[in-house]
């Protein structure tokens, strides 16, 4: 589970994931976007442990992952029943699925710059700058829904889907 900065942050972010996200791509465009989050959930590919178990969680499925989602967007999935059908019946937009790729790239190039900036001594945080509203909505799904879900790499899977939903 990932832990606030401040009470204030965590009044915003709540405030945030309260209002539905309207999902306006296609149901094939939200395929690709729960296998791109399933696959940044899963960068490490660690098993649940039995800590995890006991608190309820569970492995960051495509299933567990559209399930969330479902939780605080509204997706219209017609000509599709619900998310297992469209899983069984369509393929992710190529679109979609080339622009997870290419925000995967971005996200560990992030991270490589990161680390090169941290033993130059100059450091920064994500909270210095400004947000947009996808970031904000993607930071507070993430937090909500690694209560139930264990996230290999909460912030990592975050900004993967910032960048997806931008």
């Amino acid at each position: 589970m990932i832990t606030i900065q401040s009470h204030e942050r965590r009044l915003l972010l709540d405030q945030t994931i309260a209002q539905p996200y309207q999902w306006r791509g296609s149901p094939q465009d939200f395929l690709g976007l729960v296998l791109t989050t399933t696959f940044a959930a899963n960068r490490f590919d660690m098993p649940l442990t039995l800590a995890d178990r006991c608190k309820g969680m569970v492995s960051a499925t495509a299933d567990n992952i559209a399930a969330a989602f479902l939780e605080y967007m509204t997706v219209d999935m017609y000509p599709f029943k619900n998310f297992q059908d469209l899983q069984k019946r369509a393929r992710p937009s190529g679109d979609m699925i080339r622009k997870g790729l290419e925000v995967i790239h971005i996200v560990m190039e992030d991270a490589a710059i990161h680390k090169l900036l941290s033993n130059t001594g100059v450091t920064f945080h994500h909270y210095t700058f400004v947000e947009s509203p996808a970031e904000l909505w993607a930071e507070a799904f993430i937090i909500k829904a690694s209560e139930k879900i264990k996230f290999n790499d909460a912030y990592y899977s975050m900004r993967v889907l910032a960048l997806k939903l931008a």
